[in-house]
């Protein structure tokens, strides 16, 4: 979940072009005058026997950034193919490895991993998360440690999701019961339909409430949903220092960032504090039996705990984790759903072959699919991995930072530099899978991928990442995805409201999180149970 909050960039070239001409200008001069006869040649190893990786040429100043696309995901794996599967850029001022196959991933996140375990500093993630006080963008220490600890422990561990099973449920259900009451003729976006379900199920377990309940639901998405296009946003100043503050200025980053943050805290204190109010009131009514307990609880209740740690762990910490949980959890669970559908339906052999399994083991009159039936599902859970393969919820996995001088494959990395690790490439390098564009469930039952899961993914099924900062909530999400995807073909038949399947358009945008560009808008039609 929290490494599905992976993507960094949006689309650098394009950003610079959308500064006025006289900031191009004084760009171009700049290009012109300092390094004109270095234009052209690559990265020079400064005397070491030990070589860098290879590079493409790069430019001064900007170094690579010409060369990102608004996919850049896909830039990446073309620059890749020319240049290998360990490649070095320079996106301004910051040297880039790109990782794009499961040996070097493994070296970077299993050999070397307490090297590469650090995250570099973006000025909208050090500001909306209280300077680095979350789980996902925390520099990597002690802080950290205590804090996914407790994440996990508390929200995330089998046992913790496990006990979320009548949520998930209830949720479900309630997600069909509204489907119900449009079927035939009104068309659903699915991907507002499946992010309803997903905020909620998290808002259940964090603050123990839905949030199209509470007062402040509807602002909270919002605020997350600015906070999410925010840390997507390529913000100059990240890789070109000296420019960073005219161009934060000049696009209005830097105004809209506060004003997000500010909004963002004032409602997270409020949330905060009324849940902590509330649990004063039950102690003092001697409630307190821990019944309705939610993840927020049992934060306020460790401040103390944690002091008597020494580590720093006030509402800041507690808000900036909340806003952790919701952006990451909603994402890596709604986008793969959205996604899921629009392959099924454009696979119809599949979509049959699913409903088929569904049907043999729970039977046609059922009107539920439980999550205990799940476990017997293999097509189900083979069509997630498919999903999950070809649409990582974050295509290029949460950068990493290392933090002292090592060598991988012989090539010399130095301190400091950026990692990134494409999952969408390895998910996609026909090296690894036969037919590696083509939607193919078998290929985890009796193909290549059969042996492979989330968390045993031999390095080329990275949805979720890999090593000490891989995302936590595999569980979590994968739970909800199945479940959801299950009832939503064994009760309905799906059909496009506007054109064919064939129309369905499944180009990307690249953010955050990397969903499909057009909203995903189907009509259901009550399935015919028989008897």
């Amino acid at each position: 979940m929290v490494e599905s909050l992976s993507s960094f960039l949006s689309s650098p070239i394009i950003s610079l072009l959308l500064y006025p001409p006289f900031m191009l200008v004084i760009l171009s001069i700049t290009i012109l005058a300092i390094i004109l006869p270095s234009l052209f040649f690559p990265t020079r190893n400064n005397g070491s026997a030990v070589p860098l990786p290879p590079s493409p040429p790069k430019l001064p100043i900007i170094g690579n950034l010409h060369q990102l696309t608004q996919l850049p995901h896909r830039s990446l794996r073309a620059l890749s193919d020319r240049h290998g599967p360990l490649m070095l850029l320079h996106l301004g001022r910051l040297p880039v490895l790109v990782a794009s196959s499961p040996s070097v991933v493994r070296e970077i996140t299993q050999t070397h991993d307490h090297l590469f375990a650090n995250r570099p500093f973006f000025k909208a993630t050090h500001e909306l998360f209280y300077r680095g006080r979350d789980v996902a963008f925390a520099p990597y220490g002690e802080y950290w440690r205590e804090m996914k600890k407790m994440t996990i422990l508390h929200l995330l561990s089998n046992k913790k999701v496990e006990s979320y099973k009548q949520v998930r449920k209830e949720e479900v259900a309630f997600m069909i019961k509204e489907i119900e009451r449009r079927t035939t003729t009104t068309a659903m976006d699915m991907a507002e339909r499946f992010n309803a379900l997903s905020r909620d199920v998290i808002s259940r377990a964090v603050i123990g409430a839905t949030t199209r309940r509470m007062w402040w639901g509807h602002s909270l998405r919002s605020l997350i949903t600015d906070s999410s296009r925010l840390i997507g946003e390529f913000h100059v100043g990240d890789y070109i220092p000296w420019l960073g503050s005219a161009a934060g200025f000049v696009c209005g980053f830097e105004r809209r960032l506060r004003k997000t943050f500010e909004r963002t805290d004032k409602l997270l204190e409020e949330i905060v504090g009324e849940r902590r109010r509330g649990m004063e009131k039950r102690k003092e009514e001697g409630d307190g039996d821990g019944t309705d307990e939610c993840f927020l609880d049992v934060l306020l209740s460790l401040q103390e705990e944690m002091k008597c740690k020494g580590v720093v762990f006030d509402d800041m910490s507690i808000k900036a984790i909340i806003k952790d949980m919701f952006g990451a959890g909603t994402d890596s669970t709604s986008i793969p759903m959205e996604w899921a559908m629009a392959e099924l339906l454009r696979h119809p052999t599949s979509m049959k072959m699913l409903k088929e399994e569904i049907t043999n083991i729970v039977g046609s009159n059922e009107t539920f699919i439980k999550e205990e039936q799940l476990a017997e599902m293999s097509y189900l859970k083979a069509t997630v991995k498919e999903v999950l393969r070809l649409h990582p919820p974050g295509a290029i996995i949460v950068p990493r930072e290392l933090t002292e001088d090592t060598t991988i494959n012989g090539y010399r990395i130095p301190k400091g530099t950026m990692v990134l690790i494409n999952a969408w490439a390895i998910g996609r390098d026909p090296k690894i899978w036969d037919s590696p564009e083509e939607f193919r469930p078998e290929r985890f039952i009796n193909g290549e991928g059969r042996d492979l899961g989330f968390i045993n993914h031999g390095f080329q099924l990275l949805a979720f990442g890999a090593g000490r900062r891989s995302c936590p909530g595999i569980q979590f999400s994968v739970s909800l995805i199945e479940l959801a995807i299950a009832n939503l073909v064994h009760v309905f038949d799906w059909k496009p409201a506007k054109g064919e399947v064939k129309d369905i358009d499944m180009s990307e945008v690249y953010g955050l999180t990397t969903r499909k560009r057009e909203a995903l808008l189907l009509i259901a039609i009550r399935a015919v149970m028989q008897n």
